[in-house]
């Protein structure tokens, strides 16, 4: 029971992880984007 919630609990974390992962490379790529862009200037 024990190592059945902590294996739910390491679920949770990845599925939360992988949205912050996406949040996250979006931000990058749009802030990259931007500095690309910026530079062209």
């Amino acid at each position: 029971a024990a190592q059945d919630e902590a294996t739910g609990e390491v679920v949770g974390i990845l599925s939360k992880s992988t949205y912050f992962a996406k949040l996250v490379s979006y931000i990058v790529i749009a802030d990259f984007a931007r500095g690309r862009s910026s530079q062209i200037k």
